[in-house]
């Protein structure tokens, strides 16, 4: 599993690769306010198997900038809300949006 990074000061993105192959990433964007992270996403062939971990914490521990972090995460997704909870967030709302997504955000 190798790890990449791409970060500037507007944002970036992590990405997992697997014998050269693409696993997994994440994005995020850098605000005034906040750090929003948005796209996690893993290939349905290297789910479950820590990728989606991998990259939040690679995440969290290089954008330490005193800013929160948010995401926005469907209600259904089990799955992700418990590796966000895990990982420190907490949710901000607990009515879906327009979008059907609930807020999450870890200061």
């Amino acid at each position: 599993m190798k790890i990449l990074t791409d970060l500037s000061p507007l944002g970036g993105r992590c990405e997992i690769r697997i014998d050269g192959n693409f696993a997994a990433r994440v994005n995020i964007v850098f605000t005034r306010y906040r750090n929003y992270i948005d796209n996690v996403y893993t290939q349905e062939a290297y789910r479950r198997k820590g990728c989606a971990r991998a990259l939040m914490e690679t995440l969290l521990s290089e954008c330490i900038n005193g800013k929160r972090f948010e995401l926005e995460v469907y209600p259904d997704n089990d799955a992700a809300i418990a590796l966000y909870e895990s990982l420190g967030f907490k949710f901000t709302t607990f009515t879906p949006d327009r979008d059907g997504l609930l807020k999450m955000t870890k200061e």
